[in-house]
């Protein structure tokens, strides 16, 4: 009888503990924030090498235009032939800032005729 009395409090204290978390308040520096208003400024490809290696980079400047800290994921896409590579980057900008970044793109052939085609985004 005590061992289950042990285990029922245990299993208690262990959803007392989850269930905890899901009552939590924006803090004002989330997406949730209205006053925050990060867009992407600008971006621009280039390629390169590491080591031998070809890479395609997209470099990536968000600014933050609105009163308040934030923060927001950036996607960025590239095809080439029929292949199909997503990446994102979650970024916190203060306000009135600037933040710049690089995506890295491995996979990008060289050797293909396709040039590729490629995209940047904020969710």
């Amino acid at each position: 009888m005590r061992k289950i009395t042990i285990l029922l409090l245990i299993i208690l204290i262990s959803s007392i503990g989850c269930l905890s978390g899901c009552t939590k308040e924006p803090t004002g520096e989330n997406e949730s924030n209205p006053k925050s208003n990060i867009i992407i400024s600008s971006y621009a490809s280039r390629t390169g090498y590491e080591g031998i290696d070809y890479v395609l980079y997209l470099d990536v400047v968000v600014q933050n235009t609105g009163e308040a800290s934030g923060t927001a994921r950036v996607w960025s896409e590239v095809n080439q032939d029929s292949s199909h590579y997503e990446k994102h980057q979650d970024v916190y900008v203060e306000a009135g800032k600037t933040y710049s970044f690089t995506f890295r793109y491995t996979e990008f052939s060289y050797w293909s005729i396709d040039t590729g085609t490629y995209r940047v985004w904020i969710e």
